[in-house]
């Protein structure tokens, strides 16, 4: 069984319409980071000028999760539809393969690793 890790970078005004709807689902172990954005990733309703990245940003919000092959693709297209306002800067979906997942605690390795929402989860 393969696993993907999905990064995500949403604009500060859908971040909880977002984790929201990925918690709904059965998404529970979320990670979100406060992240600064620059360059053609700035919302032009909300950039600043900052001294120290000598050029505009905005804040954006990071989002990664571990998840299964077959849950991607419902996963992308939830942050695409939940994130998108139709402006620059509505942010990016990065999808990356994961080779191996270990649970620290108890070393176990494999599927069981990554959660998998349950039918009751999902309705």
């Amino acid at each position: 069984m393969s696993f993907r890790e999905i990064k995500a970078f949403v604009r500060r005004a859908r971040i909880d319409s977002v984790i929201y709807k990925l918690r709904a689902m059965g998404f529970k172990s979320i990670s979100v980071i406060a992240v600064d954005g620059v360059g053609s990733f700035v919302n032009p309703s909300d950039d600043r000028l900052s001294p120290k990245y000598v050029m505009n940003f905005s804040r954006v919000y990071k989002i990664e999760l571990a998840c299964r092959d077959e849950d991607e693709d419902e996963i992308v297209r939830l942050i695409g539809r939940e994130a998108h306002s139709g402006e620059a800067g509505d942010g990016m979906i990065f999808v990356s393969d994961v080779e191996r997942a270990v649970k620290i605690r108890t070393g176990r390795e494999g599927p069981d690793v990554v959660e998998r929402p349950t039918m009751s989860d999902k309705e």
